[in-house]
Parts: structure tokens; sequence; C-alpha cells
């Protein structure tokens, strides 16, 4: 943001002008209803199990649906624990059902993965249908035992079916590489888990969008996010060094190629790639350990699942090179059932060797019990006696998935008609859907189509849990063991090391490839530079904010982490400058649905959208900072030009009693903030100075003295200090800091350059930290540092621009 603050007028309409997009192309979604997570199953939830997914091809000849159809259930358990869209006024689907179809590929994984995913989609559905199923109608998910590993004979039966399938989930790369073309014909979505290979995405050229999505980020961008992990973290990588250690696959030869550059000009040496198969000797594994320590390494990562990860770590361990050399793996392997594999293999502390191994994990796992999805999960599991080992990721992203389905399934019938849903309109609700399923359990973006792969993503830890029954297992907290029939286990549990962040895009022609590639040939044991993490969660409460990500600006809130992404507005219009009123229930924000800006208000969950002015004049002028609360709710301050020029007004929370404070003929009155104690009005007037008035409007007083571009002024919680922004005649502006006095005025910020601005800035409700947005990246993100203006981190890394953030007291 390039505006000067020294007129008024072209402030307002500069701002105005930036926030202006053209109308969104998604579909419009119904207000959300956010309800309380529960800690345990609800009381009338169905206890019936589901039978245990058999190792061997069934016998049947026709597809079996995982979930027996169950009677639609009574009005009061239709109540989700999280954000859902509701169906559309006067929908019910009663009586009818909606299938999802499944190719899941077991291979040699049945019991760690297929089983679980399976439990996880049956249970899902169950539970759904208990509360509501989709706009009444009966979810089912249907596997094709019959011809368990065909994928081209499940496909081909599928189709034949009518009503053709409009989605079917897809497991594993080659399948997707093998189905893509039959998909985009028949025009069915594939949705592809546990996927990431270019090609299943993005077609065998890498560069063409197809009707295959990853539900991950692609493992060549999985790779770069360790790679982005790794700088970040000097102290605990002074001299990175990587080297791969891959199972020997055509697709992930190619992703490991398409990550190298990346990671090379970031100045990660590069140690070389060797491969192995699961079933090799200890002998070849140790050999090319060997080779990649020798070339420098100390840092392997590596593309294995199941016992891969294991056989290397043991690897480590028999060589003495844990303390010395750091696994790190793709998502897939950041999994209990890979946790188990390794369990065997103690150390000298008394923990598996593979305790500790690093990798990507962009959906929570069930260590994460503050997140309500995963609660919802935990407790379904426990409702359904589903043993430790079937508690893996698959189990969760059969929630998950189940989840994002009946989700993209609403929105499409809601836009287009539940008669007229058809492939290619589910595909473009997916395309264009920003969703966190279950309450946040994983963040889904493709971004308007740009992408087929998810860029979400976090780095996480492979731990085990300890004798606490909290944190992980070490010294002092030796690892809790548990009996499952004639077998003991440690309980595996995957941390968090950060939050939601996006991966880079490295696939042929992705944005973040490197130019060249010729810093790979001189990065080897070159030390890496100190890098800005962008890192959530860093913030407790949850945040609201204006993003124009969806193509036109709306109101969404997300957690501290980043979890929990919702779109509370979803209005064709421009929706701007939420401010949380001071218990948090509701927020007010700016919107130019009807024709010119008018001030809004609505339920904190979106819900109850009401036009508080209904004026013909411009209230707020299109500024997120012209509009704020009253400290005890009762009153709204605001800026319109109904007057013929721009004037501070006060009126009642509810609408009425809109009265003008300022009456001044001399200049413009703008950007309104209440003192902590209710008892002024802060503002900025004439060439951009910061005045103070009696909260009725009288005495007036000049509290800034720097000429021009004063803006934006926001009092701490307690009262004794305002943050506000300041240009100093550099074509950027500043945050600075002074006391409530207006004396001993700090800069807080410093990005300089014509185009880096920082603005918005609000206070954390314990006036510990100031949450602000800025363009120093390029764009608007939205960033926070403490109160003295230490450690600034930015919390958004989306093309899109975020503004106008605050934290719900």
């Amino acid at each position: 943001m390039s505006n000067k603050l020294f007129r008024i007028p072209l402030l307002v309409a500069t701002i105005a002008m930036i926030l202006v997009a053209c109308a969104s192309p998604t579909s419009t979604q119904a207000p959300v209803t956010a309800q309380p997570a529960p800690t345990q199953a609800p009381a009338n939830a169905p206890a019936t199990n589901v039978p245990a997914v058999t190792a061997q091809p069934a016998t049947i000849q026709a597809p079996t649906t995982m979930v027996p159809a169950p009677t639609r259930p009574p009005a009061e358990v239709a109540t989700l624990p999280f954000a859902h869209t509701a169906c559309a006024q006067g929908v019910d689907l009663t009586g009818q059902t909606v299938s999802f179809y499944h190719i899941i590929d077991p291979n040699d994984q049945v019991d760690t993965v297929y089983a679980p995913l399976r439990a996880g989609y049956a249970d899902a559905a169950e539970y759904f249908n208990a509360h509501g199923g989709i706009c009444g109608a009966t979810l089912t998910q249907v596997s094709d035992d019959a011809h368990w590993g065909d994928a081209h004979t499940i496909y081909n039966f599928y189709k034949a079916l009518d009503p053709k399938p409009i989605v079917m989930t897809l497991y594993g790369s080659t399948m997707a590489v093998e189905l893509a073309d039959q998909l985009a014909a028949d025009q069915i979505l594939g949705l592809n888990i546990r996927g990431g290979s270019t090609a299943s995405a993005y077609g065998t050229d890498g560069k063409t969008p197809g009707w295959v999505f990853a539900a991950n980020p692609l493992y060549s961008d999985q790779v770069g996010a360790m790679c982005d992990y790794i700088v970040a973290n000097p102290k605990r990588f002074p001299h990175p060094v990587m080297g791969f250690l891959n199972f020997d696959d055509d697709l992930w030869r190619a992703a490991t190629e398409e990550s190298h550059a990346y990671c090379a000009s970031l100045r990660i040496g590069d140690a070389g790639v060797f491969t192995f198969n699961g079933d090799d000797s200890n002998t070849i594994i140790r050999n090319n350990v060997q080779k990649l320590v020798d070339a420098g390494a100390n840092i392997i990562y590596t593309n294995s699942h199941e016992n891969g990860p294991a056989l290397i770590a043991r690897t480590l361990l028999e060589m003495g090179l844990q303390d010395k050399v750091k696994l790190a793996t793709v998502n897939r392997a950041m999994d209990s059932y890979v946790a188990f594999s390794g369990e065997a293999d103690l150390g000298s502390d008394g923990l598996p060797a593979i305790n500790g191994m690093l990798g990507s994990m962009p959906v929570r796992s069930l260590a994460e019990t503050d997140n309500p999805g995963i609660q919802l999960i935990k407790s379904q599991a426990d409702l359904h006696q589903r043993p430790l080992t079937m508690r893996t990721d698959g189990y969760i992203m059969g929630w998950d998935t189940t989840d994002l389905l009946i989700q993209v399934y609403i929105q499409t019938g809601n836009r287009v008609g539940f008669e007229a849903i058809t492939g290619a309109e589910f595909k473009k609700t997916l395309e264009n859907i920003v969703y966190a399923p279950l309450g946040g359990v994983e963040q889904i973006d493709y971004q308007g189509g740009k992408r087929r792969a998810l860029a979400a993503n976090r780095i996480g830890e492979m731990d085990y849990l300890g004798k606490d029954g909290k944190t992980p297992a070490g010294t002092g907290n030796p690892p809790m063991v548990v009996t499952i029939g004639d077998q003991k286990h440690l309980v595996p549990m995957i941390v968090p090391l950060t939050g939601f962040t996006s991966a880079p895009d490295l696939r042929p022609g992705g944005a973040n490839v490197p130019p060249t590639t010729a810093a790979a040939t001189s990065a080897t044991k070159t030390p890496a530079p100190t890098a800005s993490a962008v890192v959530l969660g860093v913030i407790k409460g949850r945040i609201a904010f204006q993003s124009d990500r969806n193509g036109n600006n709306e109101i969404y809130v997300m957690n501290g982490d980043g979890s929990g992404l919702t779109n509370l507005t979803d209005n064709p219009a421009n929706d701007i400058g939420p401010v949380w009123s001071p218990d948090g229930k509701k927020i007010i924000f700016l919107s130019n649905r009807d024709g010119n800006t008018e001030i809004y208000v609505m339920n904190a969950d979106g819900s109850a959208q009401t036009n508080l002015t209904n004026n013909p004049a411009n209230d707020g002028s299109g500024s997120p900072e012209n509009l704020d609360w009253s400290p005890d709710g009762k009153k709204i301050a605001f800026a319109t030009n109904r007057d013929g020029k721009w004037e501070i007004y006060v009126m009642n929370a509810d609408g009425s009693n809109q009265t003008n404070l300022t009456h001044n003929p001399a200049s413009d009155d703008v950007f309104p903030k209440w003192s902590a104690d209710g008892k002024q009005i802060g503002f900025t007037s004439g060439t951009g100075e910061i005045y103070l008035m009696n909260a009725d409007g009288s005495n007036p007083t000049q509290l800034t003295h720097n000429g021009k571009d004063n803006a934006f002024l926001r009092w701490s919680p307690d009262g004794k200090k305002i943050v506000f922004v300041h240009g100093a005649g550099d074509g950027h502006y500043e945050i600075y800091l002074m006391n409530a006095d207006g004396s001993n005025q700090t800069k807080l910020t410093n990005s300089p350059g014509s185009k880096d601005d920082n603005m918005g800035a609000r206070w954390s409700p314990d006036g510990k930290q100031i949450i602000f947005y800025s363009t120093r990246d390029g764009n608007a993100e939205l960033y926070v540092m403490n109160a003295d203006g230490s450690n600034q981190t930015r919390l958004t890394n989306n093309p899109a621009n975020e503004y106008a953030p605050m934290i719900q007291p």
C-alpha cells in the first residue's frame, strides 16, 4: 500500500480502490453454526460396530457398502461440533442415498493402511448419518472388494452404474496416473488419498492439470517444506547437507529431482541419492548410508514407508550415527503404523531409534487433542473400540475425506441445485473451496484451480508417549507401554513443530522453482543462512481478517495455528474490516453488497448478517479502519460522508440513534477508535494528525504534532499505550508506539521500500502482542510481534492479500 496519509480524502479513496476486487467466482455459502466440541460420543449415537476388515479379498461379485443405511435421526442429534455449510432453505433429501465410491488398492498394506482407512470411512458415515446425513439423505461409502487391487476393473464397474459417480477417491500416485485419462474423459473427479507425485496431479508432462486432486502436498513440495524448516532453524542445522535414501520408484525419483534445485538455492548441501527396497539386507542399506555420510550428509530424507524408515533408523543406531544424522521423511511415513514397525530397535536412552524422526504432517494426528475434530475422531474410535494399531493416519483420513466430500456436495447442491450435481460442477466447487475439515484437521485450498495438490503443510516429529500420558517420552518420563492382545506396544505420538504453512510449488514450472540449478554444484557443506520462518500457532484464540483469496474481499476467521479457516461472509460483494465485539460474540464489518458501503453486524459464526446503517451515503468509506466498538459493547463509532464530508458518528450497537460527533467544516475526520475506558475517541483529522475527544464529541485535542501521516490508532487494553501508523515521508508506512499522552513515540517496524507498508495494528486481548498486516514480502500478509516490536513473525503465506486482522477477545 503506497498511499500517502497527508491528504485524508486521498487516503480513503486509495484504500477503497486497493480493496476493490472482481466478483467472486465461487458459490454462495449459507451461514455456518459452530457448536462446542464434544469430549465424548453423543449419548444417542449409534453403537453398532462395523465388522472388521478381512485381510484377504472378498468373494462377492458386486460393490459392498461399508455402512448400512440407517433411518434418519431425530432433529435434536443433527448438530455437528464444527462449522459446516447449511443446506439451502427448504432442501430435504430424506429417503435418498448419496454414495461416495472408493478405489482402494491395498497391495501389501492391508493391516497398516487399508483396514484403518476403511474403518475411518465406516465410522464417519455412521456418525454423519446419525447427525442429519447430507441434507437428510443417507451417506454410503462404497468399496468393491470383489476386484480388490484391480483399479481399472473397479473403475469401469463404478462408471457403468446409474447414476454415474461424480467423484471417486483413489489411493496412491500410480493408480492416479493410470486412471487420469479415463477420469477426465468421463468427467469424474478423482480425489487422490496419500498420492503426491507430480504426474498424478499434473499429468505425465507435469504441467497439465486434469481431474485428479491430491489430498496432500506433492512429495517434491514436501521436500521443499522440509528444506524451509531446516534453514529456519540454523541452530539445529548449522551446516545442513541432505542426502536421499529412497524406495526405488520412478515417480519418487522424479519428486527428488524436482526438489534438488530448490533446496540447493537455500544453500543446503547435496550428498546425493541412493535407493533400496524394504526386503533388502541390512548390508545394502548400511552401505548406502555410509556413502551418504561420506558425502557429508547430516540429514537423510527418505520417501520409504512401512518398515523403510525403521530400517534406516536401526542402521543409523548400529553405525553409531543416531546423534549425528537426522532422519526426515514424507507424510505417509509420519504415521503410527511406521512407529510400530520401529519400536523394537531401542537406543541407549531406552527409546526406539526412529524416535525424533522429522516429517510432513498436513493432517493432524490423534495426539493433538486440543483440536475439536481430533476430539470427535478419538471419541468415535473409543465408541467403536478401535484398537491402538487401527488409530493411524488412515483412520483419520477416512474421517477427514468424508467431511470434505460432504461439504463439497452440499456447496455444489446449494449452487446449482441438488438434482443438477455433476462431476464438472463438483470439480468447480472443489477448485474454489477454502475449508478446514472437521474444524481444522486439514487445510483444503486448491487456489481456484491453480493447484491440483494442497499447499498447506506442517513439519512434525515422531515421538512416543511418556508415562505421564501427556508429553513425549524422554529423560525422567519413560515411554508408556500398553498391551494389545498378547503383544506389548509403545504408544506413538506425532507432535507438530510448526503450524500450517504453504509448501513451495516445485513441480516443473511451479512458482518456487529456482531459475537455474547452478547453485546445486556449489552448495555442498555451505553454511545455511538464517531464514525468516512462516510460523502459525504463536497466537492464542481466533483471528478475524479480510482476504481476497476467493477473488473478492471476504471476512475469514481462523485459529491462531491456522486451523479452522472459515469464510464467514461468502458474498460476491466486498466485505472488509472485521471488528470483534468486546465479548467476542459478534463482528461488525463493512460491505458494499447493497450498492454502497454500509456497516453490518453478524454473529461470530457468520450467521444473522444485518445492515446497521441503511444510508445512501458511504458509511466507512471502504477503509477497514473506519469503524470501532465501544469497550462496553453498547455503541459503535464510524466515519461517514453523509454530511458532504467525512465526519465521526456514533450509534447504538443495534444501529439506532446515529449521531454526528465532530461537526467540523474545516477538514475531514476519519478512523475513530475508542479509548480502553470508553471515555475518549481518537481519530485522524486535517493533514493527518491524531486527535482525541470526549466520547460525546466535546473537547477535541491534538495528540500528535508530526506534520502529517498519522492514523489508525489503537489503545492498549490497559489504556497506557497507543499503537498507530506513521509515514515518514519516504513513501512507506511503519507502526509506532507512544504513551497515551502522545509522548515517547517509538518505531516498532522497519521495512523500508516504497511498496513496503505496515498497517492495521491491533492489540492482543492480553496486551502482550500486536497483530498487523504488511506488504514487506510482496503482497499483504498477516504478521504478529511482541508489544515492544520484537519477534516479528509472518502468520500467513498466501498469494492473495490478507488485511485487517483482529484477535477475538
